[in-house]
């Protein structure tokens, strides 16, 4: 994990189409040990993935998160 953030208003985005339906409540962005890829996972409440998506590069997964919070301020944590 290279960062993450969690929702402060109890959730970002809710995953429709999943059942039950899942809500995004903290997202990540990460890299496997020995990739070049990123992605930035949502995750529920227990940190399992419900959500991904490539990104090229961790300011693109920052605003790709920032499209999908709903307006809530992301602070970022650097892991």
């Amino acid at each position: 994990m290279l960062r993450y953030v969690v929702s402060r208003r109890g959730g970002f985005y809710d995953v429709v189409g999943a059942e039950p339906v899942e809500r995004v409540v903290a997202m990540a962005i990460c890299q496997y040990e020995g990739a070049s890829e990123l992605y930035l996972f949502g995750c529920n409440a227990r940190w399992e993935v419900v959500a991904d998506t490539d990104c090229a590069s961790v300011e693109d997964g920052m605003q790709m998160a920032a499209q999908g919070a709903n307006g809530e301020a992301l602070n970022w944590i650097v892991a």
